[in-house]
């Protein structure tokens, strides 16, 4: 099973080697990784050189009415480079641009399947997640799988969290792709000094940046 999933199988992404999750790290060495805020994400995004792109995604759950009946999906809002930086394109419809600004949503070839009875005419198609009426523009690949567990991706813009505009919370997670040439080292330590300025010490004095290879 292990050959299988590490040689035969490997992740389902464009230069997989090349993609790295990014962890905030405390001065301690247990239970000191988190994720991101949002103004980190567009602090980072920003700053970092060594990354050709760097997007966020979080957990949401979502109500998903009508169709093959009810249900409660698991999702996740994301950035709107999500998908270009993990090197994927959708088997029908497209994935999301960067003014994205409308409720769209992304389905997976699972729940497109079983709560839509494979509709190839899907995208373009209304449905109510969570009282709101969103917009289908594409469903993935049958054998594709997020970094984590989800159903659905709506933009980042319609996450419901109270987060929106403080540094404290951290509710994302970060996923990068290198730059050509950079590496791994190269990446963290053009990060770490942008972080320290922006956080300024205090609270987050001692705290960190950390890549892992996806």
């Amino acid at each position: 099973t292990l050959a299988e999933t590490l040689l035969l199988r490997p992740l389902p992404y464009r230069d997989a080697t090349r993609l790295v999750l990014v962890w905030q790290t405390g001065p301690h060495d247990y239970g000191n990784e988190i994720g991101a805020s949002l103004l980190d994400y567009f602090d980072w995004r920003r700053e970092a050189k060594q990354l050709s792109s760097l997007a966020a995604y979080g957990k949401q759950g979502f109500n998903l009415t009508g169709g093959d009946g009810a249900e409660y999906v698991e999702g996740q809002v994301v950035s709107a480079n999500f998908f270009d930086t993990l090197g994927v394109t959708p088997a029908i419809g497209r994935t999301f641009r960067g003014d994205e600004e409308q409720r769209v949503v992304i389905l997976s070839d699972g729940l497109w399947r079983r709560h839509y009875g494979a509709d190839r005419a899907i995208a373009g198609k209304s449905i109510e997640l969570s009282g709101q009426s969103y917009t289908v523009i594409g469903v993935m690949p049958r054998r594709w799988r997020a970094p984590e567990r989800g159903e659905l991706w709506v933009p980042l813009s319609f996450y419901t969290g109270n987060w929106r505009v403080f540094r404290s919370t951290h509710p994302l997670t970060l996923i990068g792709r290198l730059a050509p040439g950079a590496s791994v080292g190269a990446a963290e330590s053009e990060l770490r000094p942008i972080a320290q300025t922006i956080w300024g010490g205090g609270l987050w004095s001692g705290w960190s940046v950390r890549f892992e290879p996806l």
